[in-house]
């Protein structure tokens, strides 16, 4: 093909890391088409960023993530969750957290990706404990005890969020691993009865 766009360079790079199950020829690719001055897409991003989630390759996931601050600068919403998945399965947690943190808009699945990053591969309680900061789950130790902390208003807008089948997979799997069977139960009880949905076999 004389003259490759970024289209077709995505549904090669997309190909060679998903179908053909092949991420050392899928990256390579993708660094071929950086050094011919082809910007990359969101999909080029959330696809190789994927593939290094897949097979942990934190520095690979790292050099992509530079890239795209000097490629892009600011990160779109879909590449950021893409960056808390990656992290996540590199067990970088601090790194997930950073880029969560930084988010200026939270929909439902940036929240379930760092909820069950915490919950699957890395602290059940920061998992946890996210999960209640989402639903505006208080615990009375926030405000009594020991005195009233003083909150730090995030840069994001207060907006309370209702949680899904796929938060509760995390939630459960952080109580499964922390050993909180009377907490576990308390959670699987709250689908139906307080967000009304239906467990799944995936919750059992």
């Amino acid at each position: 093909m004389p003259m490759k766009n970024v289209v077709s360079w995505n549904i090669m790079i997309s190909g060679y890391l998903n179908k053909a199950r092949n991420p050392g020829c899928g990256l390579r690719l993708f660094r071929e088409m950086i050094k011919m001055g082809v910007r990359g897409t969101d999909t080029t991003f959330v696809v190789v960023l994927t593939a290094c989630g897949r097979s942990a390759w934190l520095k690979e996931g790292k050099s992509v993530h530079g890239l795209m601050i000097k490629n892009f600068g600011m990160s779109t919403l879909i590449i950021k969750i893409a960056l808390i998945d990656m992290y996540s399965k590199c067990r970088r947690m601090d790194d997930a957290r950073r880029v969560f943190d930084s988010m200026l808009v939270r929909n439902m699945v940036s929240w379930n990706a760092m909820i069950l990053g915490y919950c699957i591969y890395g602290c059940p309680d920061d998992g946890i404990s996210l999960f209640h900061e989402m639903t505006g789950i208080m615990h009375c130790d926030d405000d009594y005890g020991g005195g009233r902390k003083e909150r730090k208003r995030s840069k994001v807008a207060e907006q309370l969020v209702i949680p899904d089948e796929i938060t509760f997979i995390g939630v459960l799997c952080a109580c499964a691993r922390g050993g909180l069977l009377s907490d576990g139960r308390s959670y699987f009880n709250q689908m139906s009865s307080v967000y009304n949905l239906k467990p799944k076999f995936a919750h059992y």
